[in-house]
């Protein structure tokens, strides 16, 4: 996987800030983004199917 520079350069300091690893700050956001999807894919199934 390839970070744009500046997100890339975020997240390192994060993880020296917090000595949390990188990769682990990664894998976090990830799911949650994806978490974050499947909710307002839900959301906009269920508005559909309403109307």
């Amino acid at each position: 996987m390839t970070l744009p520079e500046d997100a890339r350069a975020f997240l390192e300091q994060e993880a020296e800030e917090t000595g949390v690893p990188l990769s682990n700050l990664i894998s976090y956001t990830a799911v949650n983004y994806v978490r974050e999807e499947k909710k307002k894919k839900v959301s906009t199934t269920a508005s559909a199917g309403s109307t």
